[in-house]
């Protein structure tokens, strides 16, 4: 079972995100997660904390992509502690075919990695994985099934990429 921190446009996408953390096979949401409001706001210290406590409580962050989630300000500071601050690994998961609580499917909306600021070496580690069905509740359970390889191989290819990098530093001793 694995820790995610869920980032996601509350405004739009609450219920979508709130469904997919309480029926994900292997991933667990980081606890108090998707109760942390996302919104347009400017975000202040104790959002900045909490954001933060979730994130270094997490293996990986997970993006749910909706609508409007490229243009959320905790949204892109989430990526960017994640990336920069604690080295976490990040995946991105569209979720615009889910259905709401009004069973709307959403709006794809734009990349919010790429309007984070993120340099592109750090966007190559980055994968966004978008279901391949347009009903929604294929989506949602392709996402509930499969979310924990995602998450896997995500912390894998971290894992892989800190001990190549490792390796290459020379050694202290060693002049």
């Amino acid at each position: 079972m694995h820790n995610a921190f869920f980032a996601f446009d509350s405004e739009l996408d609450s219920f979508r995100a709130q469904r997919i953390a309480e029926t994900a096979e292997g991933v667990r949401a980081v606890p108090g997660n998707v109760d942390i409001t996302f919104d347009d706001r400017p975000l202040d210290s104790p959002m900045k904390a909490r954001i933060d406590a979730g994130i270094d409580a997490a293996e990986c962050l997970v993006v749910l992509i909706g609508q409007n989630t490229a243009s959320d300000p905790g949204v892109i500071y989430a990526i960017s502690r994640a990336v920069h601050e604690f080295g976490t690994p990040v995946i991105g998961v569209r979720i615009d075919k889910l259905a709401d609580e009004n069973r709307l499917q959403g709006i794809a909306g734009d990349d919010p990695f790429a309007r984070s600021g993120l340099s592109g070496r750090s966007l190559l580690q980055i994968e966004t994985y978008d279901p391949p069905f347009s009903s929604s509740v294929f989506a949602r359970s392709h996402i509930r099934y499969t979310l924990r390889d995602w998450v896997d191989l995500a912390i894998n290819e971290s894992v892989r990429r800190n001990a190549r990098v490792r390796r290459s530093r020379p050694r202290a001793d060693s002049a």
